[in-house]
């Protein structure tokens, strides 16, 4: 009788442990949800690819053939990657001469060319375009997306190509914002 009395309390024991983990995981993986959530509302847009992008005339926006794309810059560099010091301090040196308002032609004669330029588009398919982004990478470590690693600025245009939003994480202050109005 007392074996089966410790055997009964052990299972009840397990089964309260069990239990106690499946809970912990569920909250794990809906904190996990949530941030991940949190992030992409957060930036609000998607960058252009074939699969989310129509033809029309009316919903692409037209890519200047000066300016490179990701893959062609992708092409020019190895990994890791860092950036000449001179590219940083002229951004660096020329940040309060770029504004929001201000046109693609000013952020170049400013900052120099970008990185790469990349049309954005909503989600939703049949929409038009929201508007471009020029990147300037500092640092990048691997041909991966880190937010964190990645030491960069990113200029975010109107689709008529004025700055809406100025972000990025070497120590300069952010300008505007996604919910800036033209």
């Amino acid at each position: 009788m007392r074996c089966s009395r410790q055997q009964s309390w052990n299972s009840a024991e397990n089964r309260r442990k069990l239990l106690e983990m499946i809970r912990q995981a569920r909250f794990a993986s809906i904190g996990f949800t949530v941030v991940a959530t949190i992030v992409v509302m957060s930036h609000g847009l998607t960058f252009a690819t074939p699969s989310n992008r129509k033809a029309s005339a009316a919903t692409t926006c037209p890519h200047d053939g000066e300016l490179r794309t990701y893959q062609q810059w992708r092409q020019t560099v190895t990994f890791p990657y860092v950036a000449p010091e001179a590219k940083l301090h002229r951004v660096k040196d020329n940040y309060n001469q770029v504004e929001v308002g201000s046109s693609k032609e000013e952020v170049i004669k400013a900052f120099g060319s970008p990185d790469f330029e990349q049309e954005m588009y909503p989600k939703e398919p049949n929409r038009p375009c929201i508007g471009y982004a020029f990147t300037y990478y500092f640092e990048k470590p691997e041909d991966l997306v880190n937010e964190l690693r990645d030491k960069k600025i990113e200029v975010f245009f109107t689709p008529s190509g004025n700055v809406k939003w100025i972000v990025g994480n070497v120590g300069l202050p952010e300008k505007g914002g996604p919910a800036h109005r033209e």
